[in-house]
């Protein structure tokens, strides 16, 4: 599978983590299923950090969902750590619902992308 030129990458063209947003650490690619009704012209596969992965690897959900929130701190602001833990944990139950086949390691040429302008 060759992964799309437009994923979110940072200034320095790293590719950031689908599942906690950590930037410059996605290492992991987890292919996953259109959900009913959903669309994409990309394919579909959410790219996951070492960390991540690990949590999704020992489906540990809740620690996964406590890891998004976390590093993001306060920076969402207007909603409090119980609310941003259940918007966290419900966006990835779209990840669990649509996963399939099997995660492999990002190549080294994969790692390397160039920095969107």
């Amino acid at each position: 599978m060759r992964l799309p030129e437009f994923v979110v990458v940072d200034d320095e063209g790293h590719r950031w983590c689908d599942l906690c947003g950590y930037p410059n650490v996605a290492a992991w690619v987890h292919p996953t299923r259109p959900l009913d009704g959903e669309y994409s012209i990309r394919p579909f596969y959410w790219l996951v950090c070492e960390e991540c992965h690990r949590l999704v690897r020992e489906t540990r959900r809740d620690e996964l969902a406590e890891r998004a929130v976390d590093v993001h701190g306060d920076g969402i602001g207007i909603l409090d750590r119980p609310t941003r833990v259940v918007c966290a944990r419900a966006r990835h139950d779209d990840f669990w619902a649509a996963r399939e086949g099997f995660s492999r390691r990002l190549t080294p040429e994969e790692l390397r992308v160039e920095a969107s302008s």
